[in-house]
Formats: structure tokens, C-alpha cells, sequence
């Protein structure tokens, strides 16, 4: 048997989703310095603190709690490409 068709479209999904879609300057510290880039957003982003809501993660023992959305938080300490990515020194 075939499988039933959908209950929505890929558009109407996109269209009923773009009321909690938001565009915001994460305002991260120097994401395109060849040499040595810093992807972690400043103190004052809006993506760190709690400062944009968003879901709590399931309580599964997988996700781990954090006060940022990405990859990572705005601490020094939270910059994981450090010792684990180079990039060019020229």
C-alpha cells in the first residue's frame, strides 16, 4: 500500500513556521579572520543569557542544558575549535 499523503505542503509548513521565524545579528566577535576566526558571539548577543527564548532540550541524558543557541557559548572557555581546527597562516 501507498503511503497517505501528507497533512501539508512544504510551502504551507514554511508559511505557518514564518511567524516564529526571527533575523537577528548574533553579533559574533570575528568570524571572518582568515587566520585565527572567533565564532563565539559577544557578551551583548542575542544569542547567549537566555536573551531569545527557546525550547528546553529533552530530558534525555543526550542534550546538555546551555545559556546560548549555536555552537557555542561567549566564555573563552566555550571556544572548541581551539586545538582541534587550524587554519591558514597566510
Amino acid at each position: 500500500s501507498e503511503d497517505p499523503a501528507p497533512p501539508f505542503t512544504t510551502a504551507e509548513f514554511a508559511l505557518a513556521m514564518s511567524d516564529e521565524i526571527r533575523v537577528e545579528n548574533p553579533k559574533l566577535r570575528k568570524p571572518t579572520r582568515v587566520q585565527n576566526p572567533d565564532f563565539r558571539p559577544k557578551k551583548n548577543s542575542i544569542a547567549v543569557r537566555g536573551r531569545m527564548p527557546v525550547a528546553a532540550p529533552p530530558d534525555d541524558g543526550f542534550f546538555e542544558p546551555v545559556d546560548f543557541i549555536g555552537a557555542m557559548g561567549w566564555e573563552a572557555s566555550a571556544d572548541w575549535t581551539k586545538g582541534w581546527t587550524s587554519f591558514p597562516q597566510s
